[in-house]
């Protein structure tokens, strides 16, 4: 059984490669047929020599590509029995619905947040420290969340700060975002005159501090921050942590009196979370006939809020039908079976949620591996990824960035991403990140597809690396020899140099690369637009806010894939060469917030897929005019 589960998963991991081999070819036709019929030299009539060359290179790729195929479909017969109609028609859902929700609502610890407000309500310490401890998925930063917004607590704390640690931690940032939410200055990288800052914003103020998700009290930074706090006795002040690692609370100073552990739900209270969420549109009202096996299903949880809600939310999309509850209940993994609570079974009941997700999804959630624990994440960034890479396609009722923001609210709502900002208005998300135990399993199951590529759960780049999120971290020197590298994004500011030596600069398969809030040198930004402009699958290129960045060569007329282009925030940027007009895939041009950018090129109304999202000047008639403008 072992040796076939390695022959199905090596031969469904070839049929990858084939597939994106076989959209590579396809994507390389459709390019070159638009920039022809722009031309107005359709292909079909007095091909040119190049145009001959280019039929006989295609033809020979997908010659092998049919033979690999058939070759690949003979081995699957071997795992995949017939397919009937009875069975076909066993997996045909309905469209799924779903109402907006606050998911910070669907878990009442009214214990847990009770217990806690007393305790940071009636010290008397000028500086008291709270602790909560357990593992991911149990609601620690859920009750924190409830205790931060509310009443009491409000009235109580003269300010407030939230500092999302997680792994990826770095104490000049947490300096500077703590400023920022004081609405001090926050300028400069100096510590010692940051703590200071810090200190005087705070200074004769009952104040209120959440350090969420510390998972390491290495290098003395705690100690550092903390040293920058004031300490007066008349006015009570509070700081609240939450932690897997119950040492990490300690050392910071938590005493054993002042840890809560949350625990785990009980059945009564797991099968009224389960409802809330998988009977939503019902407002939580059970279907009698599925209370059975819903409550077997919900056992399987283990108390988990994390893994019910996941679990919830994916069954809130499905028939309710008897049938397909049971064949989900049947289908947990067998180490959801024990008694024991432990990652794994956690992991399973989160692969669930993955492994029932309809296939327009799975691609979309497997994006957010590459991005670093507790990162807020902007959604307008995220989805312009999936329409640029082509996980999200229109039709001629709706953009593929309409459909993208909906997948994204879906994604939501089945619990597997959460929103942090999002409209009041028509529930659009705005930003998001992922809960961290759904990350772990994200990232699990895109290091086994081969997304992209892990080591201990931290992304490298590798020669198969077809994803890659760069931090200050990332080495482009393992990408020597790499031909399959399809999205590259800074996910942290980087100021790295670039030159044609390096292993990047050989990369030419690229979809999307995202290089916002870089600064460019002028010394390697020769090398840097050669590089850009021979990418010619390249469908999304965002330089948002990137420094010293004056125009736009000429040369991006060779970016003829090139869908989506944001030069949003570029400060010094003064013009668009009039060869943009002839991309043929343009959908969309961003130039918002660009102060020394005068007018948009003649010629940019003949683009018909063309949305231009700016507020720019135009001279005309010796006046300066503001227009706003938006071809379709």
């Amino acid at each position: 059984m072992k040796r076939n589960n390695e022959s199905l998963k090596s031969t469904l991991s070839k049929l990858d490669e084939l597939i994106y081999e076989a959209d590579n070819v396809i994507t390389d036709c459709q390019i070159r047929e638009d920039y022809l019929r722009m031309k107005g030299n359709p292909s079909c009539l007095f091909p040119s020599p190049r145009e001959i060359f280019f039929r006989y290179n295609t033809r020979k790729k997908l010659t092998e590509l049919n033979k690999e195929i058939v070759t690949m479909h003979q081995k699957l017969r071997a795992f995949v029995g017939p397919i009937t109609e009875q069975s076909r028609s066993d997996h045909i859902s309905s469209r799924w619905t779903s109402h907006v929700f606050d998911q910070t609502l669907i878990v009442e610890l009214s214990e847990d947040t009770r217990k806690i407000k007393e305790w940071i309500l009636s010290h008397s310490e000028s500086l008291h420290l709270v602790g909560i401890v357990g593992m991911g998925g149990l609601g620690k930063t859920t009750i924190v969340q409830k205790i931060y917004n509310d009443r009491q607590v409000n009235v109580r704390f003269q300010k407030k700060v939230w500092v999302s640690v997680s792994q990826t931690y770095d104490d000049l940032s947490m300096m500077k975002g703590i400023l920022k939410q004081l609405n001090a200055d926050d300028s400069g990288t100096d510590k010692r005159d940051l703590l200071n800052r810090i200190r005087v914003a705070l200074s004769h103020k009952s104040y209120l501090i959440v350090m969420d998700d510390v998972w390491s009290f290495d290098d003395g930074w705690w100690d550092r921050i903390s040293s920058g706090l004031p300490k007066f006795k008349e006015h009570n002040s509070c700081i609240i942590i939450t932690s897997r690692n119950e040492d990490v609370v300690k050392r910071m100073g938590a005493t054993e009196s002042r840890i809560h552990r949350p625990r785990l739900l009980d059945d009564e209270e797991s099968w009224s979370l389960f409802c809330k969420v998988a009977f939503l549109s019902t407002k939580g009202k059970c279907n009698t006939q599925l209370e059975e096996v819903g409550r077997e299903i919900v056992r399987k949880c283990h108390g988990l809020p994390l893994a019910i809600k996941t679990t919830g939310g994916m069954l809130s999309s499905k028939p309710q039908s008897l049938g397909e509850w049971t064949r989900i209940c049947e289908n947990f993994r067998e180490k959801l079976v024990s008694d024991c609570v432990s990652n794994i079974s956690v992991m399973a009941s989160l692969q669930l949620s993955y492994d029932e997700l309809p296939s327009h999804l799975k691609q979309c959630i497997l994006c957010f591996s590459i991005y670093p624990g507790d990162h807020e994440i902007e959604a307008e960034h995220l989805v312009r990824w999936w329409v640029g890479e082509g996980l999200v396609r229109g039709d001629d009722t709706e953009t593929a960035t309409y459909v993208a923001f909906n997948y994204l609210s879906e994604l939501v709502s089945r619990c597997l991403v959460e929103a942090v900002q999002r409209s009041n208005f028509d529930g659009r998300v705005y930003s998001c990140k992922m809960p961290d135990m759904v990350r772990d399993m994200t990232i699990l199951v895109a290091e086994d597809k081969m997304f992209c590529n892990f080591d201990r759960g931290r992304l490298i780049a590798t020669v198969n690396s077809r994803h890659l999120g760069v931090t200050k971290e990332t080495t482009f020197q393992s990408l020597a020899g790499n031909s399959k590298l399809r999205a590259l994004l800074l996910t942290t500011t980087n100021s790295t140099g670039f030159n044609r030596k390096i292993a990047l600069a050989e990369i030419k398969t690229l979809r999307v690369l995202d290089l916002s809030c870089v600064k460019l040198d002028n010394i390697w930004l020769l090398d840097l637009w050669q590089w850009i402009t021979s990418l010619m699958q390249l469908a999304y290129l965002n330089l948002r806010d990137v420094a010293n960045l004056e125009e736009i060569p000429g040369s991006v007329r060779k970016l003829r894939g090139l869908q989506i282009l944001v030069l949003r925030e570029c400060k010094e940027l003064k013009r668009l060469p009039t060869s943009i007009t002839t991309l043929p895939r343009l959908a969309i041009l961003d130039v918002r917030g660009c102060p020394s950018f005068s007018c948009l090129p003649q010629g940019l109304s003949g683009l018909s897929h063309l949305k231009v999202d700016s507020r720019y000047r135009v001279r005309q008639q010796q006046k300066l005019v503001t227009l706003v403008r938006s071809w379709h």
